[in-house]
C-alpha cells in the first residue's frame, strides 16, 4: 500500500481556480445584503470545519480498536523481553521465542488495518485546508471592500474585524490538526521500517492521547467563532435598506 505523506504543511493546499469577483463599494444600499453575504459564507466555512472534526473523531475511534490490541500484544512482547533479559525465565529455553512470535503475528494482522486509515485523516486534513482557503478568500474580499469605501460604516468595520477573527481562529484549530496529522503519519511510516516494538508502543500509546490536539482549546475558540458569526448576524438591521447583491 502507498502512504503519501506530506512533508510540510503546503503541499496539500487547495487553491481556487475561480478568480475573485470585482468589489463594489458599500453605500447604504447594498450593506445590509452584503452583511448577509458575508454571514452565510462564514457559516459554510464553519460548518465545513466542523463536518472536518466530526470525521477525524470518527476515523479516530475507528483506528483505537485495532491500536488497542496492538498495545495489548506490544506490551506482552516488551514484558516477556524484560523477563529474558534479566534471566528470569532461563530454565524455558525457547519458550519466549515462541509467545513473541505468536504475538508478532497479531501486530501483522491487525497493523495492516491501521496504515488503511491513512487515506482517510489524510482527507480530512484537505477539507480542513480548503476552509483555510476559502476564509482567505473571505479575508481578501473584506479588505477590498473596506479599501474601496470612501466613508466606512461602523459596520462594515465590525464586520471586518469578524471576518479576520474568524479567520485566525480557524487556523489556529486546523494547525493542531495538522500537527497531529503530521504526528500520525511519522508513526505509520516508523510502522512500515518495523521499528523497536518499545518505541512502536510509546508511539501508539501517543496516538490515543492525541497529544497536539488540545481539546478544551479548540471547544473554547470553536465558541469564541460562534460568537463571531451571531454578531455578524445582529450587524444587520431590519431598518436598513437593502437590495440584492452578489459580492462573491
Amino acid at each position: 500500500m502507498v502512504i503519501h505523506r506530506m512533508t510540510d504543511r503546503n503541499q496539500f493546499d487547495v487553491r481556487s481556480e475561480k478568480e475573485l469577483p470585482e468589489v463594489t463599494a458599500v453605500d447604504e444600499d447594498n450593506l445590509a445584503a452584503i452583511i448577509r453575504e458575508f454571514g452565510r459564507s462564514m457559516r459554510e466555512v464553519t460548518s465545513g470545519l466542523d463536518d472536518a472534526m466530526s470525521r477525524w473523531e470518527s476515523t479516530h475511534r475507528n483506528s483505537l480498536r485495532p491500536i488497542r490490541v496492538i498495545l495489548g500484544a506490544l506490551s506482552k512482547i516488551n514484558f516477556l523481553k524484560n523477563l529474558e533479559d534479566l534471566g528470569k525465565l532461563a530454565s524455558f529455553e525457547g519458550i519466549i521465542d515462541k509467545a513473541v512470535v505468536k504475538n508478532l503475528g497479531e501486530l501483522d494482522k491487525l497493523l495492516p488495518k491501521l496504515l488503511a486509515l491513512a487515506p482517510d485523516f489524510e482527507g480530512v486534513i484537505r477539507k480542513m485546508r480548503l476552509m483555510t482557503e476559502r476564509v482567505s478568500g473571505l479575508q481578501r474580499k473584506a479588505a477590498e471592500l473596506l479599501q474601496s469605501t470612501e466613508k466606512p460604516d461602523t459596520k462594515l468595520r465590525q464586520l471586518v474585524d469578524n471576518v479576520e477573527s474568524l479567520a485566525q481562529k480557524l487556523r489556529t484549530i486546523v494547525a493542531m490538526y495538522e500537527d497531529e496529522y503530521l504526528f500520525r503519519m511519522k508513526v505509520i511510516g516508523n510502522i512500515e521500517e518495523l521499528i523497536d516494538p518499545k518505541e512502536l508502543y510509546t508511539h501508539l500509546l501517543l496516538w490515543t492521547l492525541e497529544p497536539y490536539l488540545e481539546s478544551e482549546r479548540i471547544e473554547t475558540i470553536r465558541k469564541e467563532i460562534g460568537t463571531h458569526i451571531e454578531t455578524t448576524r445582529s450587524l444587520v438591521s431590519t431598518s436598513t435598506r437593502s437590495k440584492p447583491l452578489n459580492v462573491f
